[in-house]
């Protein structure tokens, strides 16, 4: 009879693959280089023994660029008070957004002139 077919770069495991004695865990499938870093995976080993393991693959938003895409005034009701910090509204304390963004993601910027809409778009090379 023929052999067993290997997996690329799989060693034949000669005995009892399941005899501690005799198997030595070097290969583990699925690899994790498929999987993204923020999800588990179990694999399982060329001698039969399972592990759950975090993916190695960046996955996630595509990350972008604030442009300004519109620009809404206040006048003739201008804001005299104002905003004294110029609110942010799309971070919990009000204060400017990290310059990478999430893609499609939005964000208004008030303050004393009227309010600046922004959108998080690919970023000019």
């Amino acid at each position: 009879g023929q052999a067993p077919k290997c997996e690329d770069g799989e060693v034949p495991v000669i005995g009892d693959p399941k005899d501690p004695e005799q198997c030595k865990d070097k290969y583990w499938t699925p690899s994790l280089a498929n999987v993204c870093s923020d999800q588990k995976v179990s694999q399982t080993s060329n001698c039969g023994t399972t592990r759950t393991k975090s993916g190695t693959k960046k996955c996630g938003a595509k990350k972008g660029c604030w442009e300004q895409i519109g620009f809404r005034s206040t006048r003739p009701q201008i804001n005299y008070l104002g905003y004294p910090n110029a609110k942010w509204t799309c971070t919990d304390d009000g204060l400017e957004p990290d310059p990478s963004c999430d893609l499609d993601s939005s964000c208004e910027h008030e303050h004393k002139w009227g309010t600046r809409d922004f959108r998080c778009l690919p970023c000019n090379q």
